[in-house]
């Protein structure tokens, strides 16, 4: 159970919309790995790729959803927790210049 329980943070998607302002909007929504329900209530944190400096961070919502606002233009990561159950990381991604 432990095992199944640690496997079920993942992000499951992550999408980057732009939009106009000081910086773009990261959204996404953070799901189970096995039953792919969404992950009420969680933490997400943004880090900067290079530095592994934790930029801003926010909290899931009762779909699972979350959004980051102001995003400077960069390279960066999410690491999705939730209490006991451990962390999940998203692979590097980009934000601005077109991406």
């Amino acid at each position: 159970m432990k095992r199944f329980v640690l496997g079920i943070v993942v992000i499951c998607w992550i999408t980057i919309v732009f939009a106009a302002g000081n910086g773009s909007k990261v959204t996404g929504i953070l799901s189970g790995k096995t039953n792919k329900a969404p992950v009420e209530f969680a933490t997400i944190a943004l880090y900067e790729a290079t530095t592994k400096k934790l930029v801003t961070g926010a909290m899931t919502d009762s779909t699972g959803c979350f959004h980051l606002e102001d995003v400077p233009t960069g390279r960066y990561y999410l690491v999705g927790s939730y209490v006991g159950y451990g962390e999940t990381q998203s692979e590097m991604f980009i934000v601005g210049n077109g991406n």
